[in-house]
């Protein structure tokens, strides 16, 4: 799954859930929890459903824990960064660090 052709993050994890549960028996929310090192075994399914955001560092940790590497991984943490911005100057300024990944 190409993180690249994602404009929602949640919109990607929600995907990458579904596929990875439908390919890999033993995947769970329990089980992305302790990939991504979380407490909470459903902390995935909050931030699917949107009510919880991401951190930056929590953005690298669900990262990691898709298998994101590299550009790949950069361009997830922007995309939480530009899907949770606050403010237009804020959101516009991801926007154009999100424009410059070559994949975009």
């Amino acid at each position: 799954m190409d993180v690249f052709h994602h404009r929602d993050y949640r919109t990607f994890l929600r995907e990458y859930y579904e596929r990875k549960k439908e390919n890999d028996y033993g995947f769970s929310y329990r089980s992305f929890a302790r990939k991504a090192r979380l407490r909470s075994p459903n902390y995935l399914k909050l931030v699917i459903e949107g009510s919880r955001n991401l951190t930056s560092e929590m953005a690298s940790r669900f990262a990691e824990a898709c298998d994101l590497k590299g550009e790949a991984a950069d361009y997830f943490c922007e995309l939480v960064a530009f899907n949770q911005a606050r403010s237009s100057a804020e959101r516009s300024r991801c926007y154009r660090r999100l424009s410059k990944f070559k994949r975009y």
